[in-house]
């Protein structure tokens, strides 16, 4: 048989900005030419549109422009796979990312990484050191999708 082929889930990123009056999350629809910007001192939260069930887990990863690699789930602080829900509506999934931790001004590309096989953090970074560059092309049993985002100052 030949390669399983998926309904295509989409990854979208929020940037968090706190302020006095509560959270606010801006995301594509409300950011100039659809380019999400966030500051360095802001969070970022991924949400998901999922409508293949097969797809019951995923990954995600951050590309720097120099090729630095940002593990967003799984990472080292919480190894094991994520799942992911099945659903045709934006859902967040996986807890906030402080960028001011390791993150640097410039444009990140994010990789959501969906498979019907769980994928904890060893397997993961495994993976993708096995592949280099090429991972982030085709998933194992799966499917990649791509976003970016920008970092500010």
């Amino acid at each position: 048989p030949g390669p399983t082929s998926y309904e295509t889930p989409t990854v979208a990123v929020f940037c968090v900005e706190r302020t006095d009056d509560g959270v606010r999350f801006v995301g594509a629809q409300e950011s100039e030419l659809a380019t999400v910007r966030c500051k360095l001192d802001n969070e970022i939260k991924l949400a998901v549109i999922n409508p293949d069930a097969k797809l019951r887990y995923a990954a995600f990863v951050g590309i720097a422009d120099d090729n630095s690699v940002y593990w967003y789930g799984p990472s080292p602080a919480a190894a094991g796979a994520k799942e992911v829900p099945t659903t045709t509506e934006l859902t967040p999934v996986g807890e906030s990312i402080r960028l001011g931790v390791n993150h640097k001004p410039g444009t990140v590309r994010v990789m959501g990484v969906f498979s019907e096989e769980p994928m904890d953090f060893e397997r993961l970074k495994g993976w993708a050191r096995e592949l280099g560059p090429s991972a982030w092309s085709t998933a194992p049993n799966g499917v990649i999708v791509r976003q970016t985002f920008e970092v500010e100052p």
